[in-house]
Formats: structure tokens, C-alpha cells, sequence
């Protein structure tokens, strides 16, 4: 969604987890993950962990510490080798 310079952590983690693995499946994971991976370490926000932010500042939107923040571990249901 171009139409703003936001984005919503839990909805990229979500589409990079699903599919079927391959090949093609881990590139986009990567693709996906990376830039969060930099926001994580590079926000100004010191915060708990946001669900939504500003691409461009890196700075946290409106949302604080939202149950939702939880989707991250949706790879953890989706492959059930990394599951405890």
C-alpha cells in the first residue's frame, strides 16, 4: 500500500510467512523481514514494540504495545519444526 508512508509490522510478517516453502518463498521472506529487522534497531521510538510506524523516520505512529504485536510469532505456528 503506497498511499502513505506508514506500515504495519504484524500484516508484513503475516505475508512473508505464508505460502508454501521454496526457494522463491525465502527470498521474500528476506525481502520482507530485513526492513523490520532495521527498524527494530533504528527507531527513534523507545517504546515498547509497535505494530505501526513511519517508514520513512522510523518513529511509531499511534499504536503501543498491542496484543496483535503477537502475529510476529506466527512463523513459530506456521512451521511446526520451530515449534515447541
Amino acid at each position: 500500500d503506497n498511499r502513505a508512508d506508514y506500515t504495519k509490522l504484524d500484516w508484513i510478517i503475516w505475508t512473508a510467512t505464508i505460502g508454501q516453502d521454496s526457494p522463491a518463498k525465502a527470498a521474500r521472506q528476506a525481502a520482507l523481514l530485513k526492513p523490520i529487522v532495521h527498524f527494530l534497531n533504528v527507531s527513534p521510538s523507545r517504546v515498547p514494540m509497535t505494530d505501526w510506524y513511519d517508514t520513512k523516520t522510523g518513529r511509531m505512529v499511534g499504536f503501543q504495545a498491542r496484543s496483535v504485536v503477537g502475529g510476529v510469532f506466527i512463523p513459530l505456528l506456521h512451521k511446526r519444526s520451530l515449534a515447541i
